[in-house]
């Protein structure tokens, strides 16, 4: 993490990059292993919004690189760095290791509390969250669907990678989104999956976007 230029990825991005690095020395035929396939809350079946997903925020800009089950949705989008209005509270924690206050925001139509820590001088924290005077360290929805905590804050002397993503192209923002709950909700009807008798998988299954607006 760079001082004016913050990039967010997933474990699931970083083991599955991993998984591709060490599968390609082994195996130059071109064709993955299933194992490299995106793994979700069914498997290989759907996955939430963020597991596959790649943010990098710089110069006021967030763009998002998104990775899908289906390549016509896969692109990336810009959208410009959200001012969050914070309400810092009197409230303290140890979070981590450091000492913590208390904010809370509302953001894409959830409430969100905050803890964020003076202790590292940096106003960002994970996906899109920032702009406090400190680095969040622990943030999670109201209705505690999502939650982001960090576990070990370590400096480093080395660039941010900035993948060349050339076969990403631009693409809305709300038609990612509409997709994402499509395929979340019934991944069967949406990918086209079939039981033995041939007949679409209807199958449907709750989804909480983090993103409701």
């Amino acid at each position: 993490m760079a001082r004016h230029c913050n990039k967010n990825y997933s474990y699931f991005v970083w083991e599955s990059d991993s998984l591709r690095t060490a599968d390609y020395k082994t195996n130059r035929s071109g064709n993955f292993s299933k194992k490299l396939l995106p793994r979700g809350r069914n498997g290989y079946g759907s996955w939430n919004e963020l597991q596959y997903h790649v943010l990098i925020a710089e110069n006021g800009v967030i763009r998002t690189y998104n990775r899908e089950r289906l390549p016509e949705y896969e692109g990336y989008y810009d959208e410009p760095y959200p001012e969050m209005v914070w309400t810092l509270t009197q409230e303290t924690a140890t979070v981590g290791g450091f000492h913590c206050q208390k904010a809370t925001c509302q953001y894409h139509g959830r409430d969100f509390e905050a803890w964020f820590t003076p202790e590292v001088p940096m106003k960002f924290g994970p996906w899109k969250f920032g702009g406090l005077p400190g680095l969040i360290v622990k943030v999670y929805d109201t209705d505690h669907y999502y939650t982001f905590e960090c576990t070990n804050v370590e400096r480093v002397n080395r660039p941010i990678v900035r993948s060349k993503y050339s076969s990403r192209w631009p693409i809305k923002r709300e038609k990612v989104l509409k997709f994402e709950r499509k395929i979340n909700e019934c991944p069967g009807k949406t990918l086209g999956w079939k039981d033995m008798d041939g007949n679409i998988i209807m199958k449907t299954y709750p989804y909480e976007p983090l993103e409701l607006e």
